[in-house]
């Protein structure tokens, strides 16, 4: 993250509105996404889910891929019982 952010972005601790929105534009504009934008990205998977638009399934596996490995070092898994954060 901090390589298409850039470290100065999350290296703050207190983040201001105006830096927030840096943030997202930066997110947004990069081809994170095998080789899509985010933008790019949400009307492929809108267009097979929802338009059931069959040929795209190659591309929506490309980017369900590219958005499992950005991400996935971000999430948080919640115990459904007590919903504290689970450990790995």
């Amino acid at each position: 993250m901090s390589s298409v952010l850039g470290p100065k972005l999350l290296s703050k601790n207190n983040i201001i509105e105006n830096e927030l929105y840096e943030i997202v534009d930066r997110v947004r504009s990069q081809k994170l996404f095998a080789d899509h934008t985010w933008d790019a990205a949400k009307v492929i998977v809108f267009g097979y889910f929802d338009k059931n638009e069959r040929e795209l399934s190659k591309e929506v596996f490309k980017i369900s891929v590219a958005y499992e490995y950005i991400f996935r070092p971000y999430r948080v898994v919640y115990n459904t019982k007590t919903w504290e954060p689970v450990v790995f």
